[in-house]
């Protein structure tokens, strides 16, 4: 044992009395089992047994704390106090509905003891400037829900018909080679030439196309007037819009850019499913269009698949050209590329 351990006194007494002894007289504490001896006079016993805890006292006091008592509650103190969330127009409706209901039926306290009766009825001003400011509302929300239904049905099918009209320009700009607003034969050889140039570019068609197969797509798709006859853009625009069908749109396009593709590629190349590198890209747009090189890196980076191939190209020019949607990705992706830069 440890013999630097602190000393405990033993419990002070708290209870004293005094009471005087006589002769063969004995005095016993059941607690202590104090005698007094025979003699004694005066004698002074200050007791404290009574206050020592014992194993038996202990299980009387209580049980011991429960885990869960040994730690501070965390709950938020409850309080009594009311809060009103409400706004100030919702405070203000509120005092409206009453004071409306006030003019058909009035309010009143009734106590017993007077025998009389308590109408409350609302402030004619108030309720004169509520009841204009309520009518007011409503001529906001009927304008405002006008506004709405114009946009819906009005508005946006405008625009969407002007977005497919402005994409449907940038294709016509692009097969006009001399840009003079009018898509010509001359312009078909400028184009044939680029798109041969294009070809050997990108090695992926090793013979051109047949002479007869790239007149043919020419006047199939491009000559609506007549076979060589030259079309201007608006014409060909006016063309575009004439056969236009959200249903079956995708259907009408595809020939015509699956055409263009062969141009420069095969079904057969397409379906192999091969990336186009960057630089590719790059060369693409600075033979067929003459784009600026930095302005092709941003657009290949910010708006197309990574990794492009050659079929989802075509994928997106037919979507380019089929659907009016403004933030449909597929739609968007040629158009974003075809804008001048900054716009």
């Amino acid at each position: 044992m440890d013999n630097n351990a602190d000393y405990v006194p033993p419990p002070e007494y708290s209870v004293s009395f005094e009471f005087a002894v006589g002769p063969n007289s004995t005095v016993t504490n059941e607690a202590s089992d104090i005698t007094i001896p025979e003699g004694s006079q005066n004698t002074t016993i200050s007791t404290g047994a009574s206050n020592i805890m014992t194993p038996a006292r202990i299980t009387d006091t209580g049980p011991p704390p429960t885990y869960n008592s040994i730690f501070v509650s965390q709950e938020s103190p409850k309080t009594s106090v009311l809060h009103d969330h409400r706004n100030m127009w919702e405070k203000v409706h509120e005092w409206f509905e009453m004071s409306r209901a006030s003019k058909v039926i009035p309010f009143y306290k009734y106590e017993v003891s007077k025998n009389y009766t308590y109408v409350y009825n609302c402030d004619s001003k108030f309720y004169s400037f509520y009841h204009n400011t309520k009518i007011g509302q409503l001529v906001v929300v009927v304008l405002y829900a006008a506004y709405i239904l114009i946009i819906i049905f009005v508005v946006i099918p405008k625009g969407k018909v002007w977005f497919l009209r402005r994409k449907w320009r940038q294709w016509a700009s692009l097969l006009d080679a001399d840009q003079d607003g009018i898509i010509s034969t001359r312009d078909m050889e400028k184009i044939n030439a680029r798109l041969e140039e294009l070809r050997q570019a990108i090695g992926e068609r090793t013979t051109p196309l047949d002479a007869e197969k790239q007149s043919k797509w020419w006047n199939s798709h491009i000559f609506k007037r007549g076979v060589d006859k030259d079309i201007s853009i608006d014409g060909y625009i006016n063309y575009l819009e004439g056969i236009y069908n959200p249903a079956d749109m995708e259907g009408k396009m595809r020939p015509v850019i699956t055409g263009f593709f062969n141009f420069f590629s095969t079904p057969e190349f397409r379906k192999q499913n091969q990336p186009i590198i960057e630089e590719d890209f790059i060369k693409f747009w600075t033979i067929l269009k003459n784009m600026d090189k930095l302005h092709c890196r941003r657009s290949f980076i910010r708006h197309f698949l990574n990794p492009l191939t050659m079929a989802s190209f075509l994928e997106d020019f037919v979507a380019f050209l089929s659907y009016n949607d403004f933030f449909d990705e597929n739609t968007t992706r040629v158009h974003n590329l075809l804008k001048p830069p900054g716009k």
